[in-house]
Parts: structure tokens; sequence; C-alpha cells
């Protein structure tokens, strides 16, 4: 449970500093004005706390800025409509409908490595206002954190996604498992 409830927790720091990118965008008098003023805050949402590959900001279905622009060049630009992974378009629409966090993955990342990408929509209408942010987040570095404390010998932590597939740990099968759902904002 104290691994879990870790994992929790650094999640929900993550997805605490999109709502406030998510406030910042919502809360800018024109898209002009966001457009200078993005890659400043993103930057420092991203401060402090490891694990943040990208934030992005997204419009019809597609990334129109992303920070740090280093590393992620390659997805300015994509269109997440017509990505080969069907829950990726999926997440988008569902993100877009129903206003709520959404979360795809654990995948692989289009920038390399594995990770989730957490979305909320932009409550404004206007032309040249996003739909959407979104946070690229490493996994690894979510695993790091939680089991960062020490831990007695005979405990392994292995993290399951949520079609019971290994994401990180031993691969081994373990002697009597204890297994503790990880809650996040789009489900456990």
């Amino acid at each position: 449970a104290p691994y879990a409830g870790a994992m929790e927790s650094a999640v929900g720091r993550r997805i605490s500093r999109l709502s406030g990118l998510a406030t910042f965008v919502q809360t800018r008098p024109s898209a002009a004005e966001l457009e200078v003023e993005f890659d400043l805050f993103a930057a420092g949402v991203r401060v402090g706390v490891s694990g943040i590959r990208a934030l992005e900001l997204v419009q019809n279905g597609r990334i129109i800025s992303v920070v740090p622009r280093e590393g992620n060049e390659n997805v300015l630009g994509y269109d997440l409509y017509a990505d080969a992974r069907p829950f990726i378009p999926g997440d988008v629409r569902r993100a877009i409908e129903t206003g709520a966090i959404t979360i795809s993955g654990p995948t692989t990342l289009l920038q390399g490595g594995f990770g989730m990408i957490v979305r909320q929509r932009i409550a404004r209408s206007e032309t040249g206002f996003p739909d959407l942010v979104a946070m690229v987040i490493d996994v690894p570095a979510l695993v790091t954190e939680a089991a960062a404390f020490e831990r007695p010998d005979r405990i392994s932590f292995v993290v399951l996604d949520r079609t019971g597939q290994r994401v990180s740990g031993q691969s081994t099968p373990l002697d009597d498992p204890v297994s503790m759902p990880i809650r996040i904002p789009d489900g456990a």
C-alpha cells in the first residue's frame, strides 16, 4: 500500500501541474498572447519535478506547440487522429467530449521511451485557442520516485498496466504477490 500510494502521489503531483497549465491557457486574453507566453510558462511547470517529457498544446487533433522543443521536434504538427494506435485518437476524442482528465498509456512515446500522455480540455472556443493541453510523462521516472524510500529486501516493486502487462520491475514470477491498485484520475 505505501508504494501504490507513492505512485498515486507521483502521478497526482504531475497532473496538478497540467491543471495549472490548463488554467493558464484558458485565462490568456488572446491567442496571440498565449503564443508569446506559453513556452516560458510551460518551462516553469516542468521545474522541480522529474519525468515531465513534454507539455503540448493540441488543436483539432494536431500538436501545435511543445515545450521543450529539443527532443520533441518530431511531434510538432503530428495528427493524433491519424495515430495507428486506436486508443490515441479515442482518448483525444474522449478528452474533448467529456472534459475529464484523460490518460493514454503507458505506451511507447513518439519521442522515444515509455510513458503516459495526460490530456485536459481547454474550455475556450475562440479562433486560435487549442482544444487540449497535454503532458507526456516518463513512466520510469514515476516508478523511481515511488520506489525511492527504503524497503525490506524481501519486497519487490512491480508495476502492471491496466491489461496486466508488466511496466516495470522484475520479470520473474513473484512468490505470493500482493496487488494494490494505483488510483489515478482516469481509473486504476
